[in-house]
Order: structure tokens, then sequence, then C-alpha cells
């Protein structure tokens, strides 16, 4: 069974310099860290239109209770006011959080792209991880599951089983062979 446990972070794959020499394992990284890059990128916009939305809806509340003459029912306006308030406020805090995460995803992407065109590789960071070892032989390139928690597509080796760490929340999730796009 492969240990998948790392797929999804940032640095996953395990170090870039592991496909120095393999022209088609880099471009392959680089094809990843692309749809990650785009997947964070299209997070972050729902996120952020989300939370416009939200403050739109709580500005129409806000302006509804400012017009209601019954105290009960201001008061019912104005927690919803609250409500839509403090949902907008997380929206745009987890939007810059999924931009942190695409960036990084972006510094790895040029890191690989770097090294595609034989540049010297730039200084990394000081956070490492393993790398899995190649799928066997024979298991089908990646497949696209969805995170449990936030429904995040992630690309992962197909025909193999174990632990996903989402790239977009943090989370981790089981995936199993077989298991695809739903």
């Amino acid at each position: 069974m492969l240990n998948t446990d790392d797929l999804g972070k940032e640095d996953s794959v395990g170090d870039a310099e592991d496909f120095a020499d393999d022209k088609d394992a880099l471009r392959l990284e680089i094809s990843d860290a692309e749809f990650v890059v785009k997947q964070l990128q299209e997070r972050s916009s729902r996120l952020q239109q989300d939370a416009a939305k939200a403050e739109a809806t709580a500005e129409e509340w806000d302006r509804k209770a400012s017009s209601s003459t019954d105290a009960e029912q201001k008061g019912e306006f104005l927690k919803k006011v609250k409500a839509l308030e403090k949902s907008a406020a997380r929206l745009r805090a987890r939007s810059k959080e999924v931009s942190v995460m695409k960036d990084k995803q972006t510094k790895r992407l040029q890191r690989l792209d770097d090294m595609l065109k034989g540049k010297k590789n730039p200084p990394r960071s000081s956070s490492k991880t393993a790398s899995p070892p190649p799928p066997p032989s024979g298991v089908a390139d990646k497949v696209v599951v969805s995170c449990t928690s936030c429904s995040q597509k992630v690309r992962v080796p197909g025909g193999v089983e174990g632990s996903v760490v989402c790239p977009a929340c943090g989370s981790k999730f089981r995936v199993g062979v077989g298991w695809g796009a739903p």
C-alpha cells in the first residue's frame, strides 16, 4: 500500500530536487502544481464572493431593522445582521488563508519550472516532508477526489489507498483504490 499521508501539502511530492534529472516527472509535478494553484485561486475567489454576499445581505437586514417599529422584530433583524457580519468576516479570513496556500504553491511551481529550464535551484524553506514512493507500475496516473470537509478537488495517484491532506482546508481524509471524483 502506498503511503499518501502528505498528499496535498505544499511539498507533498518531496523535494523538487528529487526530480531534477527526470524531465517527465518535473513536467508532471508542474502540471499538478498548476492544478492546485488554479483550484486555490478559485476557492479564494468563491470565498471573497460569498463574503461580499453575506455583507450585502447584512446591510439589507440592517436597513430593515432601522425601519422597523416593532422592537422584537428589530431585535431579530439585528441578530441576523450580527450573524451575517460574523460569517462574512470568517469567509474573508479563510480566503486570506487560502491565498497564502496559493502563494506557497506558486513559489513551488516557480522552483519546479526553474529546474525544468535548468536554472539553479533557489533556496528552499526549512520545512521538508518525505517523498512518497512512486505509484506501482500499471496504476492510473492521477484521479480527482473531493475533500470530505470543504469539497475542494484534490488530485491523487490513481489506484492507491491512504490518507490525503486537503491543500485548501488542511483536513485529512482517506482515499482508496478505485475512488475518483464524484
